[in-house]
């Protein structure tokens, strides 16, 4: 009973393709201090480098990219030791620089425990191929707090994209 248990559950996993490469994107920003909590704070770092060229010149074309996903991202403080549970809720937006009306959330967290150093950052959903192939983007980063920020917080998001081929 256990085998045949066993063989349905592992059967109906996805398989799930290796990407082409990792895309590594950084970005700094600059929190303000003051800030309230009772708004949507929207901050904008623009003209984020993909560094796509660095990926597909040699082994990759653009041409077999299929997919851009996000895969992983963190929000650290660069120069002070800051507690992040100061954020009730974090969402990145990835903008396309061609077309600023092609948008998609890429990134986001909205239970964050107290004495996080670095914030982990869960990744949404979509494709951003259509986006990410771009020389440069714009991030949107709409921050709630729970209470004020209490300095001016020098920060910087480092995410991960997954670029998968035909499968």
């Amino acid at each position: 009973m256990l085998v045949i248990l066993s063989s349905i559950a592992f059967s109906s996993c996805e398989n799930t393709p290796e990407p082409l490469f990792t895309m590594r994107m950084e970005a700094d920003l600059v929190i303000p201090a003051g800030l309230n909590s009772f708004d949507t704070h929207y901050l904008y770092i623009r003209d984020v480098p993909t560094r796509i060229e660095n990926y597909i010149n040699g082994s990759f074309d653009d041409a077999g990219i299929e997919q851009v996903y996000p895969d992983q991202a963190v929000l650290s403080s660069l120069f002070v030791a800051i507690d992040w549970a100061i954020i009730r809720e974090i969402s990145i937006r990835a903008i396309s620089s061609a077309d600023p009306t092609i948008n998609q959330e890429i990134f986001y967290h909205n239970r964050i425990n107290s004495n996080v150093k670095e914030l982990p950052l869960l990744s949404s959903l979509p494709d951003v191929k259509d986006i990410l192939l771009q020389d440069r983007v714009t991030l949107e980063v709409r921050l709630n707090f729970r209470s004020s920020t209490p300095a001016e917080i020098d920060s910087r998001l480092t995410m991960n994209f997954a670029v998968n081929g035909p499968e």
